[in-house]
């Protein structure tokens, strides 16, 4: 019963995607705003589809923001995109997804290779001039997604490159409920998606931790680091799960 649920849901939010990417290349023709808009209603129907339940905490900051998050999953972006209008930094790979690729490209989505250093440089670039420019931008440090309790470092990158900009960063805490929601190893998408989905709900805690400017790259990296694993142990904690954080 639960592959057949997962499906289902692949089905009808893979046919609501066919629907809206033709639209999506039509209006970054004339205003990627609306391309923004219309990914974020696709990326809402998702959440419904799936069964996916977000309890958020904290508050939106104004535009022009950098939200530095862990990452968890592949679903981690969708969830973003699903509260706000904002450019993700993601993996060049994704670019080539069917469908789901040319949608992220034409409303508005950083593709870095992350091995090619100079592809590294023109995203950092990339998002000092997207933040200076009014727009938000949601960037996982960790680099890659990873099932440990707490985050792995965190590239200092982004974070030297928004040094004494005046530009605001935002820790955000996202974490599952059930650990297989976790995309690690060698693991499809697809594969991923059928175990994820198979069950009728997908909880999920958000939190938006309070802005503050760059002065110091490092200082920045491991203030972020520092105030997403507190909310991590906190919401392990809520939920009554048991986590080795000396692991």
């Amino acid at each position: 019963m639960g592959k057949i649920l997962a499906i289902i849901r692949l089905i009808i939010w893979g046919l609501a995607l066919l629907i809206v990417v033709p639209f999506m290349i039509l209006f970054s023709l004339i205003s990627h705003k609306i391309s923004m808009w219309l990914r974020k209603i696709w990326c809402q129907l998702g959440n419904l589809i799936l069964g996916v339940r977000i309890e958020r905490t904290g508050n939106y900051p104004k535009d022009g923001t950098l939200f530095a998050a862990n990452h968890r999953s592949f679903y981690d972006p969708i969830i973003f995109l699903s509260r706000m209008n904002i450019m993700p930094v993601s993996k060049a790979e994704v670019r080539k997804y069917p469908l789901a690729g040319i949608g992220l490209h034409v409303s508005g989505t950083i593709f870095v290779q992350r091995e090619n250093k100079d592809s590294r440089t023109a995203t950092k670039k990339a998002i000092v001039e997207g933040l200076k420019n009014g727009s938000s931008i949601v960037l996982f440090p960790e680099g890659t997604t990873t099932d440990l309790p707490l985050t792995k470092e965190f590239k200092k990158g982004a974070f030297l490159s928004l040094e004494n900009t005046g530009l605001p960063v935002v820790p955000v805490a996202i974490e599952y409920r059930n650990p297989d929601q976790y995309y690690v190893g060698d693991d499809t998408v697809l594969s991923h998606f059928m175990r994820c989905f198979c069950k009728w709900k997908t909880e999920v805690k958000l939190h938006y931790g309070e802005p503050f400017l760059v002065e110091d790259g490092i200082a920045a990296k491991e203030r972020c680091q520092s105030e997403i694993n507190e909310k991590l142990k906190q919401f392990h904690k809520e939920w009554g799960i048991k986590r080795n954080y000396d692991a």
